[in-house]
Formats: structure tokens, sequence, C-alpha cells
């Protein structure tokens, strides 16, 4: 016989104080007011701002300040006293949550305004009930959303993929254009259907001489770029940076090279530089 005792999960004890303090460390600019209805639906108020004082999210005691939501007209003036609100927002790209009890709309002391870094005569009064929560779902693919500059889109609902297949079940026509939709390609293993082969410089070469003289003279061209490191001994070291040569013809494609080699004409960008180096110059040992 086995006696086994299991310890009793010991319970985190609630502390607003704490909560504030993580709030105030994310410093998120805006958040998205979402209210809790009694019958457990969820009604979207919009886009609030947090009031702060000296680029920092203003509170008093155990209380934080809000804008009026976009969503909510004051006119018809929905009473939110004592109702529970779900702050929804962003910050370093991963969506957090928090569950905050209204205690009522309030005109602010002038004393008050003049301390804030922008002005508002009113603001909700709210205080957290429920601990500040990551709701990051992701696991193996993360992603970044692109606002270009406007902070105001708190949220994204949606992300797009482009699916490249290389090998599939289907064949195509040698003439015409191909069908638009697919019925359920199927992947064939490469490994299967290509022998592998050791790599030579020549018959690369060779392959994309063939390529090239495909095509029309206006279009034997290339899209090259290099990729400077940091090659110092420091123990920081700088990302990556890669630069653009931009459109490059392709030359001496008609006559057959006696070593294994490839003409390119210069970059437009790399031409001479009064008192500068330029970087967009390949110089003997870089790669492009």
């Amino acid at each position: 016989m086995f006696d086994i005792f299991r310890k009793k999960k010991r319970k985190i004890q609630f502390d607003t104080n704490q909560q504030l303090d993580r709030l105030a460390e994310l410093s998120p600019p805006s958040t998205l007011v979402n209210l809790i209805k009694n019958n457990g639906n969820i009604e979207n108020l919009g886009r609030a701002f947090f009031l702060r004082r000296e680029k920092k999210i203003y509170s008093d005691g155990k209380n934080i300040y809000l804008t009026t939501p976009e969503n909510l007209k004051i006119s018809k003036n929905q009473n939110l006293n004592s109702q529970i609100v779900s702050l929804q927002f962003f910050s370093r790209r991963v969506p957090h949550t928090m569950n905050c009890r209204v205690a009522g709309r309030y005109r602010l002391l002038p004393e008050v305004i003049e301390t804030l870094d922008f002005k508002a005569k009113a603001a909700y009064k709210l205080s957290p009930v429920g601990p500040l929560k990551k709701e990051d779902k992701r696991q193996y693919l993360r992603y970044i959303l692109k606002n270009y500059g406007d902070n105001r889109i708190p949220l994204t609902t949606h992300i797009s993929f482009d699916l490249y297949q290389k090998t599939t079940s289907e064949t195509f026509p040698s003439q015409g254009s191909p069908p638009i939709i697919l019925n359920k390609p199927q992947m064939i293993s490469p490994n299967a259907t290509e022998e592998t082969q050791d790599f030579t410089t020549r018959d690369a070469i060779n392959d994309f001489r063939e390529i090239m003289l495909e095509q029309p003279l206006h279009d034997r061209f290339v899209f090259a770029s290099k990729v400077i490191k940091d090659d110092s001994g420091s123990m920081v070291k700088r990302p990556d940076e890669e630069l653009l040569l931009g459109k490059i013809n392709v030359l001496g494609l008609e006559m057959e090279s006696l070593r294994d080699m490839l003409y390119f004409k210069k970059s437009p960008k790399s031409g001479l530089r009064k008192g500068k180096n330029n970087l967009y110059k390949l110089k003997p040992g870089e790669n492009c």
C-alpha cells in the first residue's frame, strides 16, 4: 500500500498594485475596450488612450484613467458605472488583456490636467479586477505587423501566406495557359524523382548560359545584391547589411569562356563618389 500525499496548489493572491506595475512596464499607448455584459456577450466600445504623465501611464492609487472610447456616444450616455470591461492591447507584438471595473466618468482637476502629457478634461476611472494576461497562442510561427508608422492600429485580425510547391503530381500542357484551379495536388518527394549529382562550377555556368540565351537581348539581366558582414574582432557584431546592386546585364553569353566565369556589367550604383568609398562597387573576393 502506498500513501500518496499531494500538495495543494497555493492560490496566488491578486494584487492590484502589482498588476498596475506590470501595466506600467508594458506602457501601451492605447487599448481596445470591450464591455463584458451580464449574459456573457461582448460589445466593442472602440479604442481609448491611457492618460499619461511624463510619458508614463498615470495612476491614482489603484486606479488608471482612459479617454472616452471612440465608439461610445456620450450624448446617449451609456452608463458604465460598476461595469466590467476587458482591455486588449499589443506590447512588443504580443497581445495582452486585463479586466477592469469602471468606477465612472469624472472631470479632472485643473492641477491634474496641467501635469498630463495631453489635455483631457474628463476620463473614465478604472480599477483592475483580473491579472494582466498574455494572449499569445502562436507556437512555431512568429509574424510581424508592419503598420508603416501608424501606431493607432492596436490589433490585427488575419495574416496572409504565400505557398510555393516545387514538385507535385500535376502536369501542365506545353502550350497554352495552365488551369487556374488545381484539384488536390499531391507533393512528390524530390529524392524520389531527382538524382543527386555532384556540383560543378562549369555545369552551373552552362545551365545559366542556356537559360539566358533563350531570353531576348533586352531580358538578359539579373538583379544582384551583396551582403556586408562585420569582420571586426569586436564581441558585439553589427547585423549583416544587404545592399541591392540593382539590375545588372549579363555579358559574353555568345562566346565560350575558357574559364569557369561569368561576366556582368557594373552596377549603375557603383559610380565614382569623390572622397567616399562606394560600397556598391564590387571588389575582388566579394560574394554577391
